[in-house]
């Protein structure tokens, strides 16, 4: 009787830790990773924007640099656009709210790109 509750008692021990190993292992492979941008695109008309740039060349994340930006773009889903997508859309945007006036040849939508590697 002694060596069945050892048995037992092994049986249980190994089988928890097969749980714990596999959920281990499913949190590691399907927990979003933290990424960081690879590139930062400013666009600056006045409204003006961030976009930050993954790896694949899409949006991960936009900073609203003025308070304009703020209020045209709120509602705007940039992430997973790519970034001539993003610029596309932000200069359509901004044009429709009379920020870029095409009438004119004075309206200038200033880009800085910046990154690491040229490649980006």
């Amino acid at each position: 009787m002694e060596k069945n509750k050892k048995n037992v008692g092994k049986i249980i021990a190994l089988v928890v830790s097969l749980v714990v190993i596999v959920t281990a292992t499913l949190l590691i492979i399907f927990l979003p990773k933290k990424q960081t941008p690879k590139a930062v695109i400013e666009l600056n008309v006045n409204p003006n924007v961030q976009f930050l740039i993954d790896t694949n060349n899409k949006v991960m994340a936009v900073n609203y640099l003025n308070d304009d930006a703020q209020t045209l773009l709120k509602d705007t889903n940039f992430n997973g656009k790519t970034a001539e997508q993003a610029a596309e859309l932000f200069v359509k945007l901004s044009t429709e709210a009379g920020f870029i006036e095409v009438s004119t040849s004075g309206t200038r939508v200033d880009i800085t790109i910046s990154c690491k590697t040229p490649e980006y």
